[in-house]
């Protein structure tokens, strides 16, 4: 076993050293995704597959962390049972996460299923592989389970991915097509397959692995420095990447921040390809360059020329003070002068104020208001005043009504299609001329408003007919029609959450088949939309809960739309209504949909039973004492027949031990129990840990794996052999 995981080692040895190394410095990086499923509970050797796997990452984290390789780590089917989407990333690659890596894979459980596409496509999106040249390797001992295919997987990340390459590690791999997944998948890629079943072919695979790697181009060592147009401030904080404009590979080179360090040099290494050479931050320059062993390259830099817009109409009251708000479009250079003006229409400075670098967005900030009444021109400055970057029209007036403070709230989030309620404080016994909302997108004064409301006492309620998004909600009053800005609410509009729930199965005749995920308002409707977009019904709902279809609706399938006080429409899911005879469908005890008498097939020999349905055209065997249910199809309720037959079998126990599987079960629930696609359809089991029942499991999907030879059932002999070669598939 010592050289099992010796040669799981050389792994790391062949990935991060000699002239084939996976290694920082040549900018590629690896991750490696690493099957946890329920299977790596198997043996080699007499030590578990996951015994062997953790202690083989402290070997490979030891080489990572000695030779600088940026690796990190997926894993998948560690958390949860039956559930394709158990995947994590559990270190991104990092020269740092050596150290961490075996650690975590100490700490994982094996205990789902082997999703291993998506998660060579999560660790290829992880590594950013259509911008970089990126490597995976899948350590799997197992085939595909979650209905996806590795050659195509493989073929879209060869075809989108600058340099993307798959290896695959098979460990203790022995069913054919399980390989020729993994094999696919490789090669598609430009990858290798590697075939591990001990330890003599480990050290070869991971050689081969080493071997396979191309050799880098030859680092060179520079510097570059920040080079600021004549006449502009320089930033405070400048991040510097490279391009490599031959392979698309794009790496972060660092960051200089503060006076101090701006302009200072900064030593790089670039292999001798051509690259482009990036400064940003409050600005932007490059340089394209092939790098030339100890030169200094000056990076041009322009932080180009900020654009304001005043949101704040005004009037304003001479000599008061006054909340200004301003749209800041570009970044601030915090190293640059800026200064709020105030100029007469002649051009007389009456008044400035020092403004602070702010981000992009709105500012928004008192100033003391010019004692004099008039006509202005508020404007933005640098130090020398004639460099304008925001010049607006402003008026001063001597004096304005007076109007409340108010500040406005909402206690429940807003969401498109419903009600947003908005309260005041402070308004209920104080005079407001013509007051209303308005809704404007974030930032925006009211003249962009997208809707609007009259001011309805304490509570007002708008109808959120808007896209999802930023907003502002405006309070203005409108005294001398200047429309004056009281009170401002940002608010996010969240998408509509309300959906159909429908029983299983929906019959007209069950007065409580449907509800609603969420509230409904007065005059609602609800809406049936047949399959030929035709409206074939509408209700008027008075509640969310326990209603039933119309009762003209004629059996079939219907889209669902609610339509809210004629503004908006709502697309609230689809139904399937069925016949009113068949709402005990898959029930025990119901009747077939064809009506036939059912029988139960009985297995009370020591050996497995091979039963042969000649009407549904199923064969199947049966462990020793269980029993099934007669096979039989569904009907639909547009009355056509389920393509895969329904079949029900347990173990003939009661109480705490006993034990299901079904095929192709309408009714079944995801949370009874793992479910796995075989040729007949969908075949489900309850949840269980007992080695007897999984065996029993094994037994029955390899039966229906088998089907039948011509029209008739499987001998004996065929069946041990089917039992004998699928031996050990179940995770």
């Amino acid at each position: 076993m010592r050289k099992t995981i010796l040669a799981f080692a050389a792994l790391a040895a062949g990935l991060s050293a000699g002239p084939c190394a996976i290694a920082a410095d040549d900018g590629r990086q690896l991750m490696v995704v690493l099957d946890v499923s329920g299977s790596m509970w198997g043996q080699i050797d007499g030590v578990t597959k996951i015994e062997i796997a953790r202690q083989a990452f402290g070997d490979l984290s030891t080489g990572w962390a000695r030779d600088g390789v940026a690796a990190g780590l997926v894993a998948y089917g560690h958390r949860r049972k039956g559930d394709c989407s158990d995947i994590e990333v559990m270190s991104k690659p990092s020269r740092t996460s050596a150290d961490a890596i075996p650690g975590v894979v100490n700490r994982l459980t094996p205990k789902g299923k082997t999703p291993l596409s998506d998660a060579v496509r999560k660790a290829a999106d992880v590594l950013k592989f259509t911008e970089n040249a990126a490597t995976v390797v899948l350590l799997s001992d197992g085939r595909e389970t979650c209905n996806a295919d590795p050659c195509a997987v493989g073929a879209e990340l060869e075809r989108l991915g600058v340099d993307f390459t798959a290896h695959v590690i098979g460990f203790d791999i022995t069913d054919p097509d399980d390989k020729a997944q993994l094999q696919c998948l490789a090669e598609n890629t430009g990858g290798r397959y590697l075939d591990a079943s001990d330890a003599a072919s480990l050290n070869e695979a991971f050689a081969d692995v080493a071997a396979s790697e191309p050799e880098g181009p030859k680092p060179t060592e520079i510097e570059i420095v920040l080079a600021p147009s004549e006449g502009v401030s320089r930033p405070s904080e400048v991040t510097f990447s490279a391009t490599n404009l031959a392979t698309g590979e794009t790496r972060d080179l660092g960051t200089l921040s503060g006076a101090n360090q701006i302009l200072q040099a900064m030593p790089v290494t670039l292999s001798d390809d051509e690259w482009r050479i990036t400064a940003e931050g409050i600005g932007r320059g490059s340089i394209e360059i092939t790098p030339v062993a100890g030169e200094r390259y000056e990076i041009p830099y322009d932080v180009g020329r900020t654009r304001f817009a005043l949101l704040t109409e005004g009037p304003f009251v001479a000599g008061e003070l006054a909340e200004i708000r301003i749209d800041v479009r570009d970044p601030m250079p915090p190293n640059q002068t800026w200064r709020l003006v105030w100029a007469k229409e002649g051009g007389e400075v009456v008044k400035r104020s020092f403004l602070s670098a702010k981000p992009v967005g709105v500012y928004a900030d008192e100033w003391g208001i010019p004692d004099e009444p008039g006509r202005y021109r508020l404007r933005i400055t640098g130090e020398n005043l004639d460099d304008i970057y925001m010049d607006a029209p402003i008026e001063i007036v001597s004096e304005k009504a007076a109007l409340p403070t108010v500040r406005i709230a909402l206690d429940t989030p807003a969401r498109y299609g419903e009600a947003i309620t908005l309260w005041l404080d402070g308004s209920a016994e104080e005079p407001m001329p013509e007051a209303r909302y308005r809704i404007v997108p974030r930032g925006g004064a009211d003249r962009y408003e997208i809707e609007s409301a009259e001011l309805e006492g304490e509570f007002t309620s708008i109808l959120a007919t808007m896209d999802t998004g930023s907003y502002d909600v405006i309070l203005v009053a409108d005294p001398y029609g200047d429309r004056t800005e009281m009170a401002r609410l940002p608010i996010e509009i969240e998408p509509q959450e309300l959906a159909i729930v429908a029983a299983e199965p929906l019959v007209a005749s069950d007065p409580d088949g449907l509800r609603l995920n969420g509230p409904v308002r007065a005059g609602d409707r609800l809406v049936f939309v047949d399959e030929s977009g035709q409206e074939a019904a509408q209700m008027t709902l008075e509640t969310a809960d326990g209603f039933g279809v119309p009762a003209a609706l004629e059996p079939g399938a219907y889209r669902l739309k609610l339509d809210r006080d004629g503004a908006i429409t709502l697309d609230v899911g689809t139904i399937d209504l069925m016949p009113p005879n068949a709402s005990q469908i898959g029930e025990d005890g119901a009747a077939p949909a064809r009506g036939e008498n059912r029988s139960d097939y009985r297995c009370d020999a020591p050996d497995p039973c091979r039963y042969f349905d000649a009407e549904t055209g199923l064969a199947w065997t049966l462990p020793p004492d269980w029993q099934a249910e007669t096979p039989y199809r569904y009907t639909t309720a547009g009355g056509a027949e389920a393509e895969h037959p329904t079949l029900v079998m347990a173990k003939r126990a009661d109480g705490p031990n006993a034990f299901g599987v079904t095929l192709n079960m309408r009714q079944r629930a995801a949370d009874l129990g793992p479910c796995t696609e075989v040729p007949a359809g969908t075949l489900c089991h309850d949840e269980t840990n007992d080695p007897d029942d999984l065996a029993d499991f094994a037994m029955i999907r390899a039966g229906l794996e088998g089907g039948v030879i011509g029209n008739e059932p499987m001998s004996q002999a065929q069946i041990d052999a089917l039992l004998a070669r699928t031996a050990g598939k179940v995770q």
